[in-house]
Formats: C-alpha cells, sequence, structure tokens
C-alpha cells in the first residue's frame, strides 16, 4: 500500500507550463486475487521537475466491469466516508475537491446486479455516496451529461446528491450540466471545468 500512496502523491496535473514530464506505468497496489494482480495497477504522470504541486487521481469508471486506464490527453502538460483513507493514515477532508464525472451516488449498478436488482431499481446503502453527505466534505464539483441523455438518470441522481448536501449546509458544492453530451462524451468538455476548479482551489 505504500506503493499506492506513493503514487497518490506523484500523480500530478500542472496548470503553469512545466514541460518535464515523465510517466510511470503499472504500479500494482494490490495483489489480494487474480483480478487484481491483473488490474490494480496505477499510471503516473508527473512533472519530474516540480514539488508539491496538485494532483489529480483518474479513476476511469467503466462500471468496474469494462474499459482501460488512461491519462486523459486534456489534463497533461495543461500547466468521501473518511473511514475508507483513515485506515492508510490519510484525512479525507485534506482532499481538495472531489469532481465526480456522471458520477454513481446511489450504490453501484455492479452491487445491485448482485443482489438480483434492476438497472433501474435505486438502493442507497453504506456503499452509495449518498449516504455519507455530510457539510464538512471537501468541495465538491458535480457534472453530469444532458438530463435527457444520461446513463439510467444520472443527472437526476446526482442533482439529489447536490440537493442534499446544500441542505446539510455544505458550503461548497455546485453542479454541472452538459447539454447535449451524452454518458459516453461528457467527458471532454468537463476537463475545461475539473482545470477550473484546479486553479480555483489548489492554485
Amino acid at each position: 500500500m505504500k506503493r499506492f500512496l506513493l503514487a497518490f502523491c506523484l500523480f500530478c496535473i500542472s496548470l503553469s507550463g512545466w514541460a518535464q514530464y515523465r510517466t510511470v506505468t503499472d504500479i500494482p497496489y494490490s495483489k489480494a486475487d487474480a483480478y487484481a494482480s491483473e488490474r490494480c495497477k496505477l499510471d503516473v504522470y508527473y512533472p519530474s521537475d516540480k514539488k508539491d504541486c496538485p494532483v489529480v487521481v483518474w479513476f476511469h469508471g467503466g462500471g468496474l466491469t469494462g474499459g482501460s486506464k488512461f491519462i486523459p490527453a486534456e489534463l497533461r502538460e495543461s500547466g468521501l466516508d473518511k473511514h475508507w483513507l483513515a485506515r492508510y493514515g490519510v484525512d479525507a477532508d485534506r482532499i481538495k475537491a472531489l469532481v465526480p464525472y456522471s458520477g454513481q451516488v446511489i450504490t453501484h449498478f455492479n452491487v445491485r446486479s448482485a443482489r438480483g436488482m434492476q438497472a433501474t431499481q435505486p438502493l442507497i446503502d453504506q456503499y452509495a455516496p449518498l449516504f455519507h453527505v455530510r457539510a464538512e466534505a471537501p468541495p465538491i464539483v458535480i457534472i453530469s451529461g444532458d438530463l435527457e441523455m444520461e446513463l439510467y438518470g444520472r443527472y437526476e441522481e446526482t442533482a439529489y446528491f447536490w440537493r442534499m448536501l446544500k441542505l446539510v449546509g455544505h458550503p461548497d458544492v455546485s453542479i454541472y450540466e452538459l447539454d447535449g453530451y451524452d454518458h459516453g462524451a461528457m467527458a471532454e468538455p468537463a476537463h475545461h471545468i475539473l482545470k477550473a476548479q484546479i486553479k480555483r482551489l489548489c492554485l
């Protein structure tokens, strides 16, 4: 796990034109089983000549069943419940911001599927971000595709998440609906919003 935390600290996205970048690929952070040994690997992209720069940890979704890891080209050279990180000695409140792209904030559909539930059947339990709504969470920037084009009502799901955060008094939560973009296409315009938030919160 030390390797994971090291990678977490090194995966830096520069916003000030640093030119010296390096990439380290396939750093393992778990070998719990065959799946973890094959898939639980990090790629780290970082400026080799800087320290203490803003860090973006990019998780590709793919429903935890498909897709592959990558660092979006738009983020290159561009100049939660606390107990999950507490076991690694990390205070979740030190995270500068959470920026879910078309994020699933109810219980993940794979968990629901394993319980025999349909994709249109919602569930909110301890594994759902909605379960852990709290005022003192880090800043949250919610980005969704077009409400008429999103996957399984994802916009409405995240809009409810936004509303509950507002109701509990969260001081820094915002939501963006990207008109005309579906679940698969919304990432590219969302990168602009992410980079603007890094400038606001980290620099």
